[in-house]
């Protein structure tokens, strides 16, 4: 069985997809696919993958795209823990809340901000614009209460005492907001515990995994000259 992840490393959904096929042991082939230079935009993979976004998965000439969509097929089909996506439906269903709760929350405020601040300039050579940056600040901040004091409020992990798919896509937008250096939102300490949680059930993968968007993040923080030549 030829499973084929299309990912960009400096992709959220796409470190997601990556992260947890090394995690679970599901066995992959890693298909480098640069948004910066455009790949996704080529007619071949337009052909296979329409929406032109990643990640993106061919298994055994099955394609698929988004994120929770792939996670939650590859759980159904693949031989992996029950703890990733159980299948008791209460526990499933709590699991579900998260992943429709996770792309107009946690996905919008976290990504929109480091864009902003980080992506954007890099990509037009325009200042960041902290004004707009205000809005998504308000979204980050009303969804780091619900995550805080609804799904992570009783438990170890989102809704479980075990770690999930939930768990994998908030841990990598969290962490993708450690590119933007003194100008990050602060986390509060019961996410941290989670975040800290999530990172250690989750190594060596989660460092090999976050190379690139570390490098990246190395540089805003010393204050180097930022590119996108860090593949």
């Amino acid at each position: 069985m030829v499973l084929s992840i299309y990912f960009e490393p400096l992709s959220q959904p796409s470190r997601s997809v990556v992260l947890f096929a090394k995690c679970a042991g599901i066995q992959h082939e890693p298909m480098l696919t640069s948004l910066i230079k455009g790949d996704h935009k080529r007619e071949e993979f337009l052909k296979n993958n329409p929406s032109g976004k990643l990640p993106f998965i061919d298994h055994n000439g099955f394609k698929l795209f988004e994120c929770s969509a792939i996670l939650r097929y590859l759980c159904a089909t693949l031989k992996v823990e029950d703890h990733w996506y159980p299948t008791d439906i209460v526990a499933r269903a709590k699991i579900d809340e998260y992943l429709s709760w996770h792309h107009a929350n946690i996905r919008l405020g976290c990504a929109r901000q480091a864009y902003l601040l980080i992506f954007n300039p890099m990509l037009t050579g325009n200042p960041p614009d902290y004004e707009f940056m205000k809005h998504y600040r308000e979204i980050y901040d009303n969804a780091m209460k619900i995550f805080e004091n609804h799904f992570i409020a009783d438990t170890k992990f989102i809704s479980s005492d075990e770690i999930s798919i939930a768990d994998i896509m908030a841990l990598t937008e969290f962490t993708h907001l450690q590119v933007m250096g003194e100008h990050m939102p602060p986390v509060s300490t019961k996410v941290q515990e989670w975040l800290n949680r999530c990172q250690g059930v989750t190594e060596p993968y989660f460092s090999d995994v976050h190379k690139v968007l570390f490098t990246l993040r190395d540089k805003v923080v010393n204050k180097k000259p930022l590119t996108f030549d860090i593949y």
